[in-house]
């Protein structure tokens, strides 16, 4: 898929470029439900919000790089 020239064929690159932003996009929506079904009283600040951050730094990342490779997902 990828070759010294660039990326050999941009629709499969894209397609798991989408693959990868989806699987992240969903531990981004889940953590803070998973978090708020815990049997424990109220938190008063969330413990999975660095992660859901860290996992939009990750997509935003890598939608930029599969921008500038040319596969960028629609």
């Amino acid at each position: 898929m990828v070759k010294p020239t660039g990326i050999a064929e941009k629709p499969v690159a894209a397609k798991w470029f989408k693959a990868y932003f989806t699987g992240l996009d969903q531990a981004r929506k889940n953590l803070p439900l998973w978090e708020k079904s815990l049997p424990v009283p109220e938190p008063t600040d969330r413990q999975t919000a660095k992660a859901v951050d860290l996992l939009t730094e990750m997509i935003d990342g890598m939608s930029a790089t599969a921008k500038e490779l040319g596969a960028a997902v629609e």
